[in-house]
């Protein structure tokens, strides 16, 4: 395929998903703005965020954890093991096992980042936990 045809496909959708995101929180902010109610706008945006990033960064941590345990526990494998393809230079990534590294963590970042946008989803719930009081008058 075309170099410059992936190139444009790929700023296209780029442009397309930043273009829904910022409309969407135009309509946001205007809706809040117009009924007087910035300041919930903006702690509903940030306890979002706050739980996009929490989550995210917890999957990316338990995920990691894993393969260090896999790695630790289980040697080195087949994929690490000293074979001719270690010494294969890729010309951007070096060696297949950086390679594969690379790949990896990239993917890593992509499924947390997909994750704690799902987990955002629950930040009513959030809210709910971190705001809690007791109920004094219940036995």
């Amino acid at each position: 395929m075309n170099k410059k045809l992936v190139i444009g496909i790929t700023i296209f959708f780029l442009i397309y998903i930043l273009i829904s995101f910022i409309s969407g929180f135009y309509i946001d902010y205007e809706w809040f703005r117009i009924y007087g109610g910035l300041s919930i706008f903006w702690v509903l945006l940030l306890t979002k965020f706050n739980v996009h990033l929490l989550f995210g960064l917890i999957f990316v941590a338990i995920f990691s954890f894993n393969f260090l345990l896999i790695r630790l526990l289980g040697g080195k494998g087949r994929i690490f093991a000293s074979t001719i393809l270690s010494r294969i230079q890729i010309p951007v990534l070096g060696s297949p096992k950086r390679a594969l590294f690379i790949i990896l963590a990239g993917g890593v970042l992509v499924a947390g980042f997909m994750m704690g946008g799902a987990a955002s989803s629950f930040w009513k719930e959030y809210l709910l936990f971190k705001n809690s009081v007791p109920f004094a008058g219940f036995p």
